[in-house]
């Protein structure tokens, strides 16, 4: 049987060990778990499943088993912010890309059109609405991600935000 063997150069290799793995996981896994996530309309149980792979994938990269009960170190201990704050930040730059938009560009003028909407300036008088329950549309989302703040108070904010026309070229 072979003595395990102890050496400085061992130590600092298990130690590193994990990193490699955070650092793997976010190039390999989120990054492809995540792709186009800034244009979603989520529901609350595709959050939590998506959290509880995350917090799976962490526990899992760390060797902790489920009968651990350390959810909260795990995030300290990764150094990886929860998954809903990524997107959330996604989020929040293709708000301000479209905003900064040219005046005459399609995106720009749908998602101006959503802000009057938002302000109570329907688009044809005539309009009325379905019966049921709107759907949730991907502005609600980013009033939710920044404390139902109204819309058009983002787009006044994104518009002070970011780079100016003439550097964009």
């Amino acid at each position: 049987m072979k003595k395990a063997v102890s050496s400085p150069h061992t130590r600092s290799l298990n130690d590193e060990l994990p990193m490699l793995k955070v650092r793997v996981y976010q190039t390999l896994v989120l990054s492809i778990l995540l792709h186009a996530s800034e244009t979603w309309t989520s529901l609350a149980s595709d959050m939590r499943a998506i959290e509880s792979f995350h917090m799976k994938c962490q526990r899992r990269i760390l060797g902790i088993r489920w009968h651990d009960f350390v959810n909260t170190e795990v995030s300290l201990r990764t150094g990886l912010a929860p998954v809903s704050d990524r997107i959330s930040r996604g989020r929040n730059a293709i708000f301000g890309h479209v905003e900064r938009l040219p005046v005459n560009t399609p995106a720009h003028q749908a998602m101006l059109r959503q802000v009057e909407l938002s302000v109570g300036r329907p688009p044809d008088p005539t309009r009325k609405r379905p019966p049921g329950r709107p759907r949730a549309k991907w502005t609600d989302e980013l009033r939710r991600d920044k404390n139902n703040v109204p819309i058009a108070t983002l787009w006044r904010q994104a518009n002070g935000r970011g780079h100016s026309r003439a550097t964009l070229r």
